[in-house]
């Protein structure tokens, strides 16, 4: 189903863009719905005709034929996912030179090294002055989809590397069968799902010239007064208003990438507690971690946005 024009503010100008871009990903998830239909119905067809035809050639040829069907379904649906991630990269593009007119600003994003995804949030952050959007976890999702995208377009899918296959599987919830990605209509559905919350995420930011009730001080600070123990790879934490126990999630913060890490352990006063709040203690993680890296905890209040960290 198409989008209706009445369901977006027509006197903001970031509505009208998001418009534009549920307009062509809406015609691309139509196509993919027809597309899983066809081919199922295909599929059955030749499985009806062979069960027929068990006796003769034209069992073995409808087997084929359905192996056949499969290669292409998942073919169709790789090249349905670099054309969503083709229309992301072009509205955020889109968007940041409508903000450069609109606001009239001296520097494009021609003018930003980087390319891609990347290149336009470093516009609108930092030039556009938008609410920052990097310390969100749709952002880390989408810098890992970025690179599944360059894996499909410069290996034809095919996957090596061992920790790449598990975070496509743990992350993106991605199989990889004989060292290829393997695309099912799930997958697609569940990858534009993403791309579709990240640019609502990009939309719904505010921006400093033009928003009024902009808030440059969105994220809370949560002090971290300790250093890292390698051995059981404990950190020392003080809490500021805030609850943790154990199966939340915090984040490191490594080049520019957001780290999803697990709470295994809550350590207080050397003695182990399943929750704790404005307490300093000591967390045990499930990932090994490094002196240089930066927390952030998830906001309670809301569940995309993080909490800065101090660096240890």
């Amino acid at each position: 189903m198409f989008p209706d024009i009445n369901d977006f503010d027509k006197n903001d100008f970031r509505q009208l863009i998001l418009y534009s871009w549920k307009f062509e990903l809406n015609a691309i998830e139509s196509l993919i719905e027809i597309t899983s239909k066809d081919m199922e119905e295909k599929r059955k067809e030749l499985h009806d005709l062979s069960v027929e035809n068990l006796d003769n050639y034209i069992h073995e040829e409808c087997m084929k034929n359905i192996i056949y069907l499969h290669e292409t379904e998942m073919l169709a649906f790789q090249s349905f996912f670099l054309t969503i991630y083709s229309v992301v990269e072009a509205s955020l593009d889109r968007y940041c030179e409508i903000c450069k007119r609109k606001f009239e600003l001296k520097i494009g994003l021609e003018d930003l090294k980087d390319k891609g995804i990347t290149r336009a949030i470093n516009y609108l952050e930092k030039v556009v002055d938008m609410e920052e959007i990097k310390y969100n976890d749709m952002y880390r999702k989408m810098k890992l989809i970025n690179k599944l995208r360059n894996d499909i377009i410069h290996k034809a899918g095919y996957i090596s590397e061992k920790g790449k296959i598990e975070i496509y599987k743990e992350e993106l919830e991605l199989e990889v069968i004989d060292g290829k990605i393997k695309f099912i209509c799930e997958d697609i559905k569940r990858l534009y799902k993403y791309m579709d919350d990240f640019i609502k995420l990009i939309f719904s930011k505010k921006i400093k010239s033009y928003d009024e009730n902009f808030n440059s001080e969105e994220f809370e600070i949560v002090e971290s007064i300790g250093e890292f123990y390698k051995e059981n790879r404990v950190v020392i934490l003080k809490l500021k208003d805030q609850e943790i126990k154990i199966g939340d999630f915090m984040y490191i913060k490594r080049n520019e990438e957001l780290i999803k890490l697990e709470i295994l352990e809550i350590q207080l006063n050397g003695k182990t507690v399943t929750d704790i709040k404005d307490e300093e203690v000591g967390i045990r993680f499930k990932d090994k971690l490094k002196n240089t890296d930066l927390f952030y905890l998830k906001n309670k209040s809301n569940i995309q946005n993080m909490i800065k960290g101090e660096k240890i």
